[in-house]
């Protein structure tokens, strides 16, 4: 068995199927003790955002956080969210405060109820950004609020349990979705205030500038090639590996990856990105690009943590990425970035960044997910629609 195929073992859908078969008649009998409330008359003094999903829609929802803190500056905001996204979510503009969530919370919330308010605490307003887990709908039933809000998604029989629910959307973004989540909370007390263009939506505030590459005693064995990178050099950076859900669907393929490094121009070094999981496929991708390229080319998969990442990014030439979390942190420091979409529809889920070029396949029946997880029976090859050369295209056109 290769790397590639180890890797591509990450992610199934039968937590998605639980959380349906289990989750909704959970709802249905909750529901049957919810009491819907009235929007307050009053301004919140405390927000809870509640965010359980990956990084990806944590950093988008970075421009849900600021239009509320536009419009409440005096109001506290609270995040709460997986423990592996809280150090980074802490840093996007307009959150005050980060706690962690684990589906374990939502068992000790059932169990012993007094824990929720010591956990977590009591607040105003609970919105609830997740789309479509029943797991969320179940934990903002059981937070402490006094109006809860949340998407009314199509045929995910999740939204009896809100107070407010909106109707999510499979034809804008998701930034848009958010907007439309929280607008109408924000027009009962004045004009919202909605950061636009695009290109500002999604910053962060205050986040530390690591120097990775003088970290180079931590961490001897990132790279076989004893060279160290100087922040002076220009480097290009790959991001092949998509997270999630089948997430063999959404990787392009590596004999691109390589051929596309053998394009491009001498001077520029690559850097690949990674996480743990991805560090025997993200080795052997540098060890097959090394033997053809004499340039000076690294594997940091599995060295730094997301947030760890932003200084390496910041000083990247051009970034290259499939559609992942990863993409949109590039996005959000506004990096000249290449966005590889396959299975993915970019009016959804694509950068928002006026220095982001989309890709996206030219497969028949490509650009089907939604919500991440609607995979038909027999999959068209998406991201074999994509092709070097328009790879190569966008990346001269970004220099």
């Amino acid at each position: 068995m290769s790397p590639q195929d180890v890797r591509m073992k990450k992610g199934s859908l039968w937590q998605h199927k639980i959380d349906f078969w289990v989750g909704v008649p959970l709802v249905l009998f909750f529901c049957l003790f919810k009491k819907k409330r009235k929007l307050p008359q009053e301004k919140p003094k405390t927000i809870l955002i509640f965010n359980p999903a990956s990084i990806g829609d944590s950093l988008l929802s970075s421009a849900l956080c600021q239009a509320l803190k536009n419009t409440f500056p005096d109001t506290t905001l609270t995040y709460l969210c997986s423990p592996s996204n809280q150090k980074i979510v802490h840093f996007l503009k307009g959150v005050d405060k980060t706690k962690g969530f684990t589906s374990k919370n939502l068992l000790r919330w059932v169990l012993f109820p007094r824990l929720k308010k010591k956990e977590v605490g009591a607040f105003d307003w609970v919105i609830d950004i997740s789309p479509w887990p029943r797991v969320s709908a179940l934990s903002c039933f059981f937070l402490c609020g006094k109006f809860k809000i949340g998407f009314k998604t199509p045929k995910q029989f999740r939204h009896y349990l809100y107070d407010q629910s909106v109707l999510h959307r499979n034809d804008q973004h998701e930034v848009d979705n958010f907007y439309d989540l929280i607008f109408p909370l924000l027009k009962k007390f004045g004009q919202p205030v909605l950061p636009r263009p695009f290109s500002q939506l999604c910053t962060m505030k205050n986040y530390p500038l690591r120097p990775a590459w003088q970290e180079q005693k931590k961490h001897q064995n990132w790279t076989a090639d004893p060279k160290l990178l100087s922040p002076s050099e220009d480097y290009v950076l790959f991001h092949p590996w998509p997270s999630g859900v089948k997430a063999e669907l959404k990787t392009w393929p590596e004999k691109n990856w390589v051929q596309l490094a053998t394009l491009l121009p001498k001077n520029l070094k690559i850097i690949i990105s990674g996480s743990k999981e991805d560090f025997l496929a993200t080795e052997s991708l540098r060890k097959k690009i090394a033997e053809i390229r004499s340039e000076w080319v690294c594997s940091f998969a599995g060295k730094f943590t997301l947030l760890e990442w932003i200084p390496i990014l910041q000083k990247a030439k051009v970034v290259i990425s499939v559609n992942t979390g990863f993409m949109h942190l590039a996005a959000m420091l506004d990096k000249p970035m290449i966005a590889l979409h396959g299975p993915t529809q970019p009016k959804r889920w694509g950068p928002l960044s006026a220095k982001a070029v989309v890709v996206q396949s030219e497969t028949k029946g490509c650009g089907y997910l939604d919500l991440g997880f609607e995979y038909p029976k027999n999959p068209p090859p998406c991201m074999d629609g994509i092709s070097v050369e328009k790879v190569f295209s966008a990346f001269s056109a970004l220099l």
